[in-house]
């Protein structure tokens, strides 16, 4: 186990020194996996970990290599989410550096978290890694589960067929007559928010594989609060929806984010149609209108990255006609958290004998 000493750190309130710390550590894990693409700068990252989520419950730690002063080597957080759904998850991100991998720091940081977990009644650890990564052995000796694969894909602004798109604009005059689209940027509008995060709930129809995840249901006040969250760390959002005519009802939606301390990226966030509306060509219509804009309106946007699981065929069918790439894939990964807790000790053990 490792003698170097854990402490704790709220990035919230955190120096801007510790947080160009954690920002380095990421970037030495970004350019291990993903040599020569690029990471996010700086500015763009002190903004996302000063301003956390709502109803975020959040603690983490860090390592330093040479004491208080030292360069920071490896850290981890555990949260929850402060809602009905799911509160016995608890997610857990734990990084360690290339350079002192196999030294116990990762089981030091987890013991934080089980202990953690244990104080907030979270009996399941959600974890990410990458396929094919580090993480995964670390993970797989601690009695996790690998439940969900999830392709991060890539789409070069410079290689969109913009003759694709807007024959998708021209055909959805035919396939999805009777549905018309509704846009705006930033909050959504008053009138249409009740709907809006009705509409959300079309996420819970995506494929989880076998993940565990119950339902999830956003409330008005709740996004509300993510959108204020998105604008104090520098995000536009455009949201483009699908409305049934005859009914009013909301059928389908996307959402595209564009970080304003980071103008060369952007990130195609979630689109989701009900099943009784699908088939009509509304999730390539709605993809198509945000890209179409993206390529006018802003030319030094580089990249649109987004995440599917791998299974989601519908989906990525439409994602890689656009021009997305597979540039990644990782793994979703579950542990009962006293599962993780007895294998720490039996690490422990071994070590000391």
């Amino acid at each position: 186990m490792s003698l170097w000493p854990v402490e704790p750190i709220d990035p919230v309130t955190a120096t801007e020194r510790d947080l160009a710390g954690l920002h380095a550590l990421e970037v030495v894990l970004e350019l291990e996996a993903l040599p020569g693409e690029p990471v996010a700068p700086l500015a763009h990252a002190m903004a996302e970990y000063r301003h956390e989520r709502p109803l975020v419950v959040r603690k983490a730690w860090v390592v330093r290599q040479g004491g208080k002063t030292g360069e920071i080597v490896a850290w981890a957080y555990v949260l929850y989410l402060d809602v009905p759904e799911n509160r016995n998850h608890a997610h857990v991100w734990v990084a360690v550096h290339p350079e002192v991998r196999g030294l116990g720091l990762g089981s030091a940081l987890m013991a934080r978290v089980v202990d953690t977990a244990r104080q907030w009644d979270c009996a399941v650890l959600d974890f990410e890694a990458r396929v094919g990564g580090s993480g995964e052995p670390f993970l797989r000796s601690i009695g996790a589960e690998r439940r969900l694969i999830e392709r991060r894909s890539r789409c070069r602004t410079a290689d969109i067929d913009r003759k694709l798109l807007e024959g998708w604009v021209r055909r959805a005059g035919e396939r999805a007559a009777g549905y018309s689209l509704i846009a705006w940027d930033g909050p959504c509008p008053d009138e249409l928010l009740d709907a809006f995060v009705v509409l959300k709930d079309v996420m819970n129809t995506a494929p989880l594989e076998a993940f565990e995840w119950d339902d999830e249901h956003f409330t008005a006040d709740h996004w509300r609060a993510i959108e204020a969250t998105m604008e104090a760390r520098g995000f536009d959002t455009w949201q483009v929806c699908a409305r049934h005519d005859d009914s009013g009802e909301l059928a389908g939606y996307t959402e595209l984010t564009l970080p304003r301390l980071w103008p060369g990226a952007s990130w195609q966030e979630d689109t989701g149609v009900w099943p009784k509306h699908r088939d009509r060509g509304l999730g390539r219509w709605l993809k198509a209108v945000n890209a179409l804009r993206l390529l006018d309106e802003r030319p030094e946007v580089e990249f649109i990255d987004t995440w599917n699981a791998g299974s989601n065929e519908a989906m990525l069918g439409i994602n890689v006609a656009m021009g997305f790439r597979p540039l990644e894939n990782w793994g979703d990964w579950q542990a009962a958290t006293d599962s993780v807790g007895e294998a720490l000790r039996r690490r422990r053990r071994a070590a000391a004998s």
